[in-house]
């Protein structure tokens, strides 16, 4: 996985008892360390992305599918990057990646984040 990058992702439920395959945006890719100094697996700082676009919230941005950049994402249709909705998840965990977002586009996600944090 690699910044910018949009994959499909078993997006864990808020309360943890399942998760469903959804395409989420990688903002941040971070390798940890374990005790004795062994590299564990790289880990990623993800955003959740949807499809309802009617369930848009105060923070979510719209990526509508008549956008220049849309194609390259990989998405099937317009979508809501879900700006409050962060987790870190193994880079291992990834399922496929679907494309990758443009560099301006990744801009604008990533000050709304920072905004909204």
């Amino acid at each position: 996985m690699k910044t910018g990058e949009i994959w499909l992702i078993p997006y864990p439920h808020t309360d943890l008892t399942s998760a469903k395959k959804r395409p989420s945006l990688v903002l941040h890719v971070e390798s940890s360390l374990l005790v004795l100094s062994r590299p564990s697996p790289e880990d990623a700082l993800l955003l959740a992305i949807s499809s309802v676009v009617s369930r848009k919230g105060p923070l979510d941005i719209v990526f509508p599918d008549t956008d220049p950049d849309f194609p390259a994402s990989g998405l099937r249709k317009s979508s809501l990057f879900k700006v409050p909705k962060l987790f870190t998840l193994s880079c291992s965990m990834g399922v496929r990646k679907l494309g990758v977002l443009s560099p301006a586009w990744f801009e604008r996600i990533r000050t709304a984040v920072r905004m909204a944090i």
